[in-house]
């Protein structure tokens, strides 16, 4: 009975398919040809929420930059960047209350490392904006990340930029991170 059930065993092993390995794989992947340039641009928002103590409408307004460089990826493709123009607006029918542009090129010199300082000033794209506001509803800065367009991993450096022109970029441990998808 146990040589019964060892041939059993070993007939089931034998029709696994084996995973492929990388030469076959290399051999059968077709490199992108490059295109039209790409634009990232982002949606429009407006969000509801108070600042120092006025309500009032984070306004987020994103645009392509036609007039810095474009950036290509590992293939040759080019990425258009974008441009963020964010305004709070008062809701007494829209008295602005702060209003700033942002461009990739302010957060360069805000990246810790020398290295990587360079590899986005020349490959990566101004990707998101976004407010951030507490669950009472109130704006405290906003979320910026830069972005290496279309790469394999999320090559995102992130940022918290204030009213105030303070910006610091964030680090952040993904192994240790409770919710790491959260909001993705």
């Amino acid at each position: 009975m146990m040589a019964c059930l060892g041939m059993v065993l070993l007939s089931a092993c034998k029709d696994k398919e084996e995973p492929k390995d990388t030469a076959q794989y290399a051999e059968n992947f077709e490199i992108p040809r490059p295109g039209e340039p790409k634009s990232m641009v982002q949606a429009h928002t407006a969000t509801a929420a108070k600042w120092e103590g006025v309500a009032c409408t984070v306004d987020i307004a994103c645009q392509s930059a036609d007039s810095t460089q474009m950036v290509k990826d590992e293939f040759g493709q080019e990425y258009m960047d974008n441009v963020f123009d964010v305004s709070l607006l008062k809701k007494d029918g829209g008295t602005v209350l702060f209003n700033h542009r942002l461009t990739k090129s302010m957060f360069l010199s805000y990246i810790k490392e020398e290295r990587e300082r360079q590899v986005y000033a020349q490959k990566a794209v101004l990707k998101s904006v976004t407010p951030e506001i507490d669950e009472n509803g109130v704006f405290h800065y906003f979320n910026v990340c830069l972005q290496l367009p279309d790469a394999v991993d999320d090559d995102n450096l992130l940022f918290n930029y204030y009213t105030n022109g303070k910006c610091e970029q964030l680090t952040i441990d993904y192994m240790y991170e409770e919710n790491p998808d959260e909001g993705v």
